[in-house]
């Protein structure tokens, strides 16, 4: 009875053996890498090194590049894994166990694969391209050099000249001279004094004060004096019958 019972309590302690050398583990996780390495497990398992939760274990970084790495040698029945890396991340260099799959999601790349009875071993080098972040500020900056060079282009630019749509059959009775007095009435919205007139037709005030006068008689236009100024101002000849 001893010895059957010495027998019993062998066979128990190798099956306990068996079970622990035989241990079968699972994965099926989500891996989420933040910009300062920070990694994100979720999804489950039974594995106890990759129990849900945030960890920096699994990230180192030299220079500018950075290592994921998971290294568990231990066998795994079945895993199945997705890893998203950070924004504007790029891939350098990756080392997995089995199939995979590499996807781009609205600018994050993320590493999909799975594995059957092997270990779980993950390697991805990779590096963050900072000089994304300066694209709209880069972007600004140059919005804001070409606004200026097309004002100062505009601004050297010939201007437009004014030009006066003057009908010969209602001037015909003008002189040369009254017809411009007329024109610069016209380019000033029908309103200007006689020292403009002088001004921009070069002529003598007194050759000026003939023609203003003779305009005054013909009807075309009429002489407001306000203090030592005398404003001139253009009449409608459609509109002569109305005025008293």
């Amino acid at each position: 009875m001893r010895k059957l019972h010495h027998i019993l309590a062998l066979i128990f302690f190798l099956s306990m053996i068996a079970c622990a050398v035989f241990a079968q583990y699972y994965a099926d996780i989500r891996i989420d890498i933040s910009e300062s390495g920070l990694v994100t497990i979720s999804g489950t398992t039974n594995h106890p090194l990759l129990k849900t939760g945030t960890s920096e274990d699994f990230t180192s970084k030299s220079g500018r590049y950075w290592l994921f790495k998971i290294d568990i040698n231990e066998v795994f029945s079945d895993f199945v894994y997705s890893i998203s890396l950070p924004e504007n991340a790029s891939i350098n260099y990756i080392k997995v166990p089995g199939p995979m799959m590499i996807e781009n999601d609205l600018g994050r790349l993320s590493v999909k694969g799975t594995g059957h009875e092997k270990p779980f071993q993950v390697i991805i080098q990779y590096s963050v391209d900072e000089k994304k972040e300066f694209f709209p500020f880069l972007a600004l900056i140059a919005a804001v050099a070409a606004a200026i060079v097309f004002f100062i282009i505009f601004s050297f630019l010939p201007k437009k000249r004014h030009i006066v749509d003057i009908s010969k059959d209602e001037y015909a009775q003008l002189t040369e001279r009254q017809l411009a007095i007329v024109k610069v009435l016209k380019k000033h919205n029908g309103v200007a004094s006689q020292k403009t007139i002088v001004e921009e037709l070069g002529l003598p005030k007194s050759s000026v004060s003939r023609n203003v006068e003779a305009l005054i008689k013909k009807g075309y236009i009429r002489k407001e004096e306000k203090g030592i100024t005398n404003t001139l101002i253009l009449l409608d000849k459609k509109m002569q019958a109305k005025e008293p």
